[in-house]
């Protein structure tokens, strides 16, 4: 750990391969693997003789245990247990099995493994502290899963960053700081990250992201597989059986990426790639016949296949630029980063769709480690992990920003134990490359303050030097510290809108409103709050069966009120009855006020001002997404989008574009990853449900003019002043919502033609009402029987006497206002309405 009180290592934790850089004198430097790579394959493998490889010899057992795999057709032949991108299902519960070891490994446990083995190769398995480098599209959920890896991997203390800016903060330090608009484009292994940057002064703020957590390079590989290797082994093979077999065409389809991968890499640098594989090696076809492969990819053949994916990366950046209102000429920069950006088809695609100031000078597999060991060089270790001085030291603090834009900077100088502090000392402060040096600045009791020269646009290393009064040398604990001169990083923005679940009544449903404060892209930390809710359950002092629920939800977009179930899930906050000292009746109204923390954990205040109850709850972001439950919730998305599609279809709506992308999803089930596929879902039924919006005008004012068409034939024979003065006061209210298009005044028109039509007939329907109540009195739950009954008692005796309508329904609202609402307390578990 180094001496200057900063962290000074980060790590670019990949979901195909990772890398580590740690700050020598003031310079991130990468450091090679065992066999002098930047970069190791994020691959974990444990052999017979249950020790674990992390790595090339990890990624080496794969390809010969897949190639022994196929020979046999059969899993089974495998002699290690082999786990690769699990970075996908970090924050589930998805377990990976290892029957050498006969235990499960979660997502966090093996990235510990690759931590691990990182940190041995830089000599920083110290127990200490680290950067870790994330997508910018990862959840609270994701982060938590993270920070718990390289606790598990022996750190004391992890922080991270997301991989866009690490990367922009390595190529603001390669290149110069150009003032302007920043777009990094990151396209990994597994995942894609899109952040836009502001630029000015040397200040960088992030101003939006996008992304996608699963589309990488591997699915290019897969793809490459399935149209054009695995075709051309079918017109030289048969494979009719292996096909048809999910577990055979599995192992046949793992073993052919193996020779993708390397086809796309090798198509990087040059017009064709040869694929060849020895006899045997992918054992035999149905017939018995040894299956090989003797191909050629040309980039011609190649590019068709890739360009799906390509797009989809420039469709993103182009919904990112649009949103900003952003021109690809506008761009100062657009910065390259992972393996997928060498294809010199892509990087010309994004010259002709996104903007023609692609910048290559960067090398796309190391900037995120090197950017994410400049910023650690930039971060306080904790207090409680620095080192205690040792004996004969004189303990010193130093106090400073670690970036700055400027040419001077100011460094406090304390020591903390000022009674052992030799009299008469001085301070000096020394530039590490000899170009400038303080004078000897004595020190004065409570600390003193230097000013510090830096060089432009470098790191800047100085060495702090105590001298007593004789001149001689003082041993102090912290004795060099960093600032980076020429940029700033500002707070990393809030990757999605953080919102809440409510219980909507007229939809039954959870509907989503947003935390006012915690909006998208606002720095970290950030403070939200949300008013005027109410409780739609009684929460009774040591019941825990009471319950006051506060469903968390991320959205990259949303609309108010929409089904919650459209956006991310990341956890509940629960309050029951043992959480208060006071009974909390339903309807009790309360402040969520919720506090997120640089690394987006949150803190929850709920303040029920009626009964002056306060409950702080720590929102759990422990992983929570369970694979094995994600085909229940599939055919919940399946059925939900069914049912919204028919009533769009009866409603006259077109829906056959969304009706094919659904029947497609579920013919595409077994190949993609569950939680891929749950958001793939969601997104169709964000597209659903904005159908649903869009035409919500067109369905409702065809709604009311079928039932006022109704109401005018059901009375054509009426002639009754009243009634067509009712009747054209309603047409006008139509003719004046069909002016403005307001669905919220045609809504109120059909409550209007439903409560005329009561009204033509409230003088049996009064009656029939109060006597139902009557007759069922027993059956019905009361907030207080013996006023309910006195008041139908009352009723009764109006009803059975010539009445007026406002004496009905005078008497029937008051015999409703006593209705225990049990249903929609049922309905609303405990939701916030």
């Amino acid at each position: 750990m180094d001496n200057n009180g900063k962290i000074n290592r980060g790590m670019d934790l990949g979901t195909t391969n990772s890398a580590i850089a740690v700050m020598e004198h003031g310079v991130p430097v990468i450091i090679k693997s065992s066999t002098q790579k930047d970069t190791v394959p994020s691959i974990v493998s444990v052999n017979r003789k249950r020790v674990i490889h992390v790595g090339d010899t990890a990624a080496n057992e794969l390809a010969s245990q897949v190639l022994r795999a196929t020979k046999a057709w059969s899993g089974d032949k495998m002699t290690s247990d082999i786990f690769k991108e699990f970075k996908r299902t970090m924050g589930s519960l998805v377990t990976y099995h290892s029957k050498v070891l006969k235990k499960d490994f979660t997502s966090q446990e093996l990235s510990a493994e690759i931590i691990k083995a990182l940190s041995a190769n830089a000599g920083a398995n110290d127990g200490g502290s680290i950067v870790i480098s994330v997508p910018a599209k990862f959840d609270a959920t994701q982060k938590t899963a993270t920070v718990e890896a390289a606790r598990l991997a022996g750190f004391s203390h992890a922080e991270l960053i997301q991989e866009p800016i690490a990367a922009a903060v390595a190529y603001g330090m390669t290149t110069g700081q150009d003032n302007g608009f920043w777009l990094v484009f990151d396209f990994g292994g597994g995942t894609f990250d899109a952040a836009l940057l502001r630029v000015e002064g040397g200040v960088q703020q992030v101003v939006d992201t996008e992304g996608d957590s699963f589309l990488g390079g591997k699915d290019i590989d897969y793809a490459l597989v399935d149209q054009l290797i695995l075709p051309h082994l079918k017109n030289h093979f048969k494979l009719d059986a292996i096909c048809a077999s999910d577990k055979k065409l599995g192992l046949l389809r793992e073993a052919l990426k193996i020779y993708a991968e390397k086809a796309k890499v090798d198509l990087s640098t040059a017009a064709s790639a040869e694929i060849l594989s020895d006899l045997g090696d992918l054992g035999c076809d149905d017939e018995g016949n040894e299956i090989e492969i003797d191909m050629t990819i040309t980039r011609e053949m190649a590019h068709p296949v890739m360009e799906p994916f390509f797009k989809r990366t420039t469709e993103i950046c182009r919904k990112l630029m649009k949103r900003n209102r952003l021109q690809g000429s506008q761009l100062t920069k657009v910065i390259l980063v992972g393996g997928p950006t060498f294809s010199p088809y892509l990087r010309q695609m994004l010259k002709e769709e996104v903007s023609p100031n692609v910048d290559t000078s960067v090398d796309p597999m190391t900037a995120v480690a090197k950017g994410a060991a400049l910023y650690a060089a930039t971060r306080d270790i904790p207090e409680h992990l620095k080192a205690v001085a040792e004996s004969g030291t004189l303990p010193v603090e130093l106090h400073y920003e670690s970036m700055a834009t400027g040419l001077n900077a100011f460094i406090a100088v304390k020591v903390k134990d000022e009674a052992a502090a030799p009299s008469g000392m001085t301070v000096q402060l020394v530039r590490n490359d000899g170009a400038w040096r303080s004078g000897l600045i004595p020190y004065e009791t409570g600390g003193t303050i230097v000013e510090v020269v830096l060089a432009e646009h470098t790191v800047n290393n100085f060495t702090v030097r105590f001298q007593d009064a004789r001149g001689r040398l003082v041993k102090i604990s912290t004795d060099n510290l960093t600032i980076i001169q020429g940029m700033q990083v500002s707070a990393a923005p809030l990757p999605y809108h953080i919102g809440f679940g409510v219980w909507d009544p007229d939809m039954k449903r959870q509907a989503y409103v947003p935390f006012t404060g915690l909006e998208k892209n606002l720095p970290l930390p950030a403070m939200g709050t949300a008013f005027g809710r109410k409780t739609t359950m009684t929460l009774v002092p040591g019941r825990e069966d009471t319950i006051l629920k506060i469903p968390v939800y991320q959205a990259d977009e949303y609309t108010p009120f929409s089904p919650a179930t459209l956006y991310e899930h990341v956890a509940d906050v629960l309050i029951n009855g043992k959480d208060v000292a006071h009974e909390v009746p339903a309807g009790s109204e309360v402040t969520v006020q919720v506090e997120a923390d640089s690394s987006e954990m949150m803190k929850f205040t709920v303040t029920i001002p009626g009964v002056d109850e306060v409950v702080v709850k720590q929102l759990d972001t422990s992983p929570h997404f369970d694979d094995d439950g994600t085909d229940e919730l599939i055919e919940g998305y399946i059925k939900s989008g069914i049912q919204s599609l028919k009533r769009l279809s009866d409603d006259g709506i077109n829906v056959q574009a969304l009706k094919t992308r659904l029947l497609a999803l579920r013919h595409h089930r077994s190949y993609m990853e569950k939680k891929a596929l749950d958001k793939k879902y969601k997104e169709l039924l964000q597209d659903i449900y904005q159908l649903e919006s869009d035409t919500a005008w067109e369905r409702i004012i065809r709604k009311v003019e079928k039932r006022m068409a109704g109401l005018a034939i059901k009375n054509a024979d009426r002639n009754q002043a009243a009634l067509m003065a009712s009747l054209s006061y309603i047409n006008d209210c139509i003719e004046s919502a069909k002016a403005n298009k307001d669905v919220d005044a045609a809504k109120k028109i059909l409550q209007e033609i439903e409560d005329f039509k009561d009204l033509l007939a409230w003088r049996t329907m009064i009656p029939a009402a109060v006597r139902w109540y009557d007759r069922n009195f027993d059956d019905l739950e009361w907030t207080n029987e013996e006023r309910a009954k006195q008041r139908i008692e009352e009723a009764l005796e109006v009803v059975n006497d010539d009445f007026t309508m406002e004496e009905g329904y005078y008497v029937l609202r008051r015999i409703r206002s006593l209705r225990k609402n049990t249903e929609y307390v049922r309905e609303a578990e405990g939701l916030l309405g």
